[in-house]
Protein backbone atom coordinates (compact mmCIF):
# COMPACT_ATOMS: atom_id res chain seq x y z
CA UNK A 1 0.00 0.00 0.00
CA UNK A 2 1.41 2.97 -0.73
CA UNK A 3 1.86 5.84 1.16
CA UNK A 4 -0.57 8.39 -0.20
CA UNK A 5 -3.45 5.50 0.15
CA UNK A 6 -2.52 5.22 3.49
CA UNK A 7 -2.67 8.84 3.96
CA UNK A 8 -6.48 8.83 1.85
CA UNK A 9 -7.78 6.04 4.41
CA UNK A 10 -6.40 7.93 7.52
CA UNK A 11 -8.02 11.09 6.41
CA UNK A 12 -10.95 9.49 4.97
CA UNK A 13 -11.42 7.62 8.70
CA UNK A 14 -10.94 10.78 11.11
CA UNK A 15 -13.26 12.70 8.84
CA UNK A 16 -15.99 10.70 9.04
CA UNK A 17 -15.13 10.24 12.68
CA UNK A 18 -15.59 13.19 13.47
CA UNK A 19 -18.89 14.11 11.18
CA UNK A 20 -20.32 11.11 13.77
CA UNK A 21 -19.17 12.71 16.69
CA UNK A 22 -21.10 16.29 15.93
CA UNK A 23 -24.20 14.47 14.35
CA UNK A 24 -24.92 12.50 17.17
CA UNK A 25 -25.45 14.96 20.00
CA UNK A 26 -27.22 16.97 17.64
CA UNK A 27 -29.48 14.35 16.61
CA UNK A 28 -29.78 13.40 20.20
CA UNK A 29 -31.01 16.86 20.68
CA UNK A 30 -33.90 17.30 18.70
CA UNK A 31 -36.00 14.50 20.24
CA UNK A 32 -37.69 15.48 23.72
CA UNK A 33 -36.17 14.57 26.49
CA UNK A 34 -37.31 11.87 29.08
CA UNK A 35 -39.36 13.94 31.57
CA UNK A 36 -41.21 15.80 28.66
CA UNK A 37 -42.21 12.33 27.24
CA UNK A 38 -43.29 11.33 30.86
CA UNK A 39 -45.03 14.63 31.17
CA UNK A 40 -46.77 14.33 27.62
CA UNK A 41 -50.21 12.82 28.43
CA UNK A 42 -53.89 14.37 28.10
CA UNK A 43 -56.51 13.21 30.32
CA UNK A 44 -60.02 13.05 29.24
CA UNK A 45 -62.95 12.65 31.22
CA UNK A 46 -65.51 9.44 30.20
CA UNK A 47 -68.27 11.92 31.39
CA UNK A 48 -67.77 13.85 28.47
CA UNK A 49 -68.03 11.16 25.90
CA UNK A 50 -71.33 10.99 24.28
CA UNK A 51 -72.77 8.24 22.32
CA UNK A 52 -72.35 8.44 18.74
CA UNK A 53 -70.22 11.92 18.59
CA UNK A 54 -66.38 11.79 18.04
CA UNK A 55 -64.46 13.80 20.30
CA UNK A 56 -61.21 15.05 18.24
CA UNK A 57 -58.54 16.52 20.91
CA UNK A 58 -55.87 18.61 19.47
CA UNK A 59 -52.53 18.69 20.67
CA UNK A 60 -49.25 19.71 19.40
CA UNK A 61 -48.31 15.99 18.00
CA UNK A 62 -51.38 14.56 16.18
CA UNK A 63 -55.41 14.70 16.43
CA UNK A 64 -56.66 11.87 18.67
CA UNK A 65 -59.79 11.05 17.52
CA UNK A 66 -61.88 9.23 20.60
CA UNK A 67 -65.36 7.67 19.74
CA UNK A 68 -67.96 6.26 22.14
CA UNK A 69 -69.53 4.16 19.31
CA UNK A 70 -73.41 4.54 19.13
CA UNK A 71 -75.72 1.21 18.80
CA UNK A 72 -76.12 1.99 15.01
CA UNK A 73 -72.10 2.72 14.90
CA UNK A 74 -71.58 -0.76 16.45
CA UNK A 75 -73.56 -2.42 13.87
CA UNK A 76 -71.94 -0.81 11.18
CA UNK A 77 -68.65 -1.84 13.00
CA UNK A 78 -70.09 -5.80 12.83
CA UNK A 79 -71.08 -5.40 9.86
CA UNK A 80 -68.10 -4.64 8.21
CA UNK A 81 -66.20 -7.56 9.67
CA UNK A 82 -65.37 -9.32 6.36
CA UNK A 83 -64.53 -6.43 4.27
CA UNK A 84 -62.06 -4.93 6.22
CA UNK A 85 -57.44 -5.86 5.68
CA UNK A 86 -57.52 -6.39 9.28
CA UNK A 87 -60.78 -7.34 11.75
CA UNK A 88 -57.76 -6.28 14.39
CA UNK A 89 -59.37 -3.66 16.90
CA UNK A 90 -56.52 -2.67 19.22
CA UNK A 91 -57.95 0.92 19.54
CA UNK A 92 -61.03 -0.42 21.56
CA UNK A 93 -61.07 -0.25 25.31
CA UNK A 94 -63.47 -2.66 26.82
CA UNK A 95 -63.26 -1.37 30.14
CA UNK A 96 -64.26 2.42 28.85
CA UNK A 97 -66.30 1.12 25.77
CA UNK A 98 -64.29 3.49 23.77
CA UNK A 99 -62.55 4.00 20.45
CA UNK A 100 -59.04 5.86 20.76
CA UNK A 101 -56.98 6.60 17.57
CA UNK A 102 -55.33 8.75 16.08
CA UNK A 103 -56.63 10.95 13.81
CA UNK A 104 -54.21 10.69 10.45
CA UNK A 105 -54.18 8.56 7.85
CA UNK A 106 -51.59 5.58 7.99
CA UNK A 107 -50.86 5.44 4.40
CA UNK A 108 -49.29 9.43 4.28
CA UNK A 109 -50.48 10.69 7.33
CA UNK A 110 -52.97 12.96 6.32
CA UNK A 111 -55.63 14.58 8.02
CA UNK A 112 -59.21 12.23 7.99
CA UNK A 113 -62.49 13.49 8.34
CA UNK A 114 -65.17 12.08 10.01
CA UNK A 115 -68.24 11.31 7.24
CA UNK A 116 -71.28 9.96 8.60
CA UNK A 117 -73.37 7.21 7.26
CA UNK A 118 -75.21 8.86 3.80
CA UNK A 119 -74.72 8.99 0.55
CA UNK A 120 -71.57 7.95 -0.63
CA UNK A 121 -69.75 9.63 -3.59
CA UNK A 122 -69.69 5.77 -4.98
CA UNK A 123 -73.62 5.99 -5.82
CA UNK A 124 -72.88 8.63 -8.50
CA UNK A 125 -70.85 5.71 -10.26
CA UNK A 126 -72.57 2.79 -9.69
CA UNK A 127 -75.73 1.46 -7.74
CA UNK A 128 -74.25 -0.74 -5.10
CA UNK A 129 -72.10 1.42 -3.02
CA UNK A 130 -73.15 1.73 0.81
CA UNK A 131 -71.17 4.10 3.15
CA UNK A 132 -72.17 3.32 6.38
CA UNK A 133 -69.95 5.84 8.24
CA UNK A 134 -66.28 6.17 9.58
CA UNK A 135 -63.38 8.43 8.22
CA UNK A 136 -62.13 10.02 4.76
CA UNK A 137 -58.76 10.78 3.80
CA UNK A 138 -59.31 12.91 1.48
CA UNK A 139 -55.63 13.16 0.20
CA UNK A 140 -55.37 9.44 -0.32
CA UNK A 141 -58.31 8.39 -1.35
CA UNK A 142 -58.55 5.71 1.90
CA UNK A 143 -61.63 4.59 3.92
CA UNK A 144 -61.85 3.89 7.26
CA UNK A 145 -64.66 2.52 9.75
CA UNK A 146 -65.74 3.64 13.32
CA UNK A 147 -63.16 1.31 14.54
CA UNK A 148 -60.11 2.37 12.69
CA UNK A 149 -60.15 -0.57 10.27
CA UNK A 150 -59.05 0.34 6.74
CA UNK A 151 -62.03 -0.86 4.29
CA UNK A 152 -60.82 -3.07 1.32
CA UNK A 153 -64.51 -3.76 -0.53
CA UNK A 154 -65.22 -0.79 -2.67
CA UNK A 155 -68.96 -1.32 -1.98
CA UNK A 156 -68.24 -0.16 1.46
CA UNK A 157 -65.80 2.40 0.61
CA UNK A 158 -66.58 6.03 0.64
CA UNK A 159 -65.49 6.85 -2.74
CA UNK A 160 -65.08 3.68 -4.22
CA UNK A 161 -60.81 3.23 -3.73
CA UNK A 162 -59.18 0.87 -1.45
CA UNK A 163 -55.59 0.24 -0.75
CA UNK A 164 -54.22 -1.91 1.86
CA UNK A 165 -53.41 0.25 4.35
CA UNK A 166 -52.85 -0.51 8.17
CA UNK A 167 -55.36 0.15 10.33
CA UNK A 168 -55.61 3.56 12.20
CA UNK A 169 -52.78 4.02 14.91
CA UNK A 170 -54.22 3.53 18.99
CA UNK A 171 -51.79 5.34 21.15
CA UNK A 172 -51.13 4.24 24.54
CA UNK A 173 -54.19 4.58 27.40
CA UNK A 174 -55.44 3.60 30.30
CA UNK A 175 -58.04 4.50 32.36
CA UNK A 176 -58.08 4.99 36.08
CA UNK A 177 -61.41 6.27 37.49
CA UNK A 178 -63.73 8.23 35.13
CA UNK A 179 -60.62 9.53 33.04
CA UNK A 180 -58.84 7.97 30.33
CA UNK A 181 -55.05 8.79 30.36
CA UNK A 182 -53.69 8.56 27.32
CA UNK A 183 -49.79 9.02 26.51
CA UNK A 184 -48.48 11.06 23.66
CA UNK A 185 -45.24 9.25 22.81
Amino acid sequence: MKRRDLLRLVVTALGLLGIGLVTIPFLRSLSPSSSAKANASLVVQLSELQRGVLKVVENPYKPLFILRPSAEQLRAIESLDGHVWNTAQISYANEADVFIYWGISTRFGCALQEKKASRSILLEFSDDGTWLGGYWDPACQVSYDYAGRAIKSHRFSYNGYVAEVPNLEAPRFRRVDNKLIVTLW
